[in-house]
Parts: structure tokens; sequence; C-alpha cells
């Protein structure tokens, strides 16, 4: 398995991947490049004023023999509690191919 890291631009090349990953799951519906994309694009803006603070988003991709086996969306955000700022990284999204867990 090969792990590479990829910029938000690149999302619209995991409509596929993302696709193949949801067939057979109850309440989900194959998606358009174009859904696809825009829904990368809605939710990093629909941060509101939180969207500043929001920094180094990346896509981690798990590929194997050229097919994407999972992929996650994950970032840093710096945050401010009790006026102590702090750093915390999470993952907004994350997919891989039913059944293995290693990619995951």
């Amino acid at each position: 398995m090969k792990l590479e890291y990829w910029s938000v631009e690149e999302s619209i090349k995991l409509t596929q991947a993302y696709n193949d990953q949801i067939v057979g799951v109850p309440h989900c519906y194959v998606v358009s490049q174009k859904e696809f994309e825009d829904g990368f694009i809605y939710q990093k803006e629909s941060r509101g004023e939180y969207s500043e603070d929001i920094h180094s988003e990346k896509i981690i991709v798990c590929e194997e023999n050229g097919t994407i086996l999972g992929f996650s969306d994950v970032a840093i955000a710096e945050t401010e509690f009790e006026g102590k700022k702090e750093q915390k990284g999470f993952i907004r999204f994350l997919t891989y191919e039913s059944g293995n867990r290693s990619v995951g």
C-alpha cells in the first residue's frame, strides 16, 4: 500500500472511489464529479467564523496497484480556550474499502 498527500484541489479525482465505496450503503447515493467537488468546497466555506482558523487541509490517499482503497480529509485548526491558543488536528471525512481496516 502507498500513502500520498493530495491537496483539496485534487479531490475531484476521488469521485469514483467514493461512489464505489458507498454502493449498497442505505441512504448514500452516487454523486457526480461536480457534486463531489462542491461538497468539499461547501464544507470548507460553511465554517463561518471558524474558517480563518483552519489550515494545512490535505487529503491522505491510500492506493495499491493503481486502485484507491480509501482516503481521509484532514486539517489542522487553531483554537483558543481560556485564553490559551492550541493547534488541533482533526479528520473531516474518512472512507475505506469495506473489510480493509488496515487502510482506515
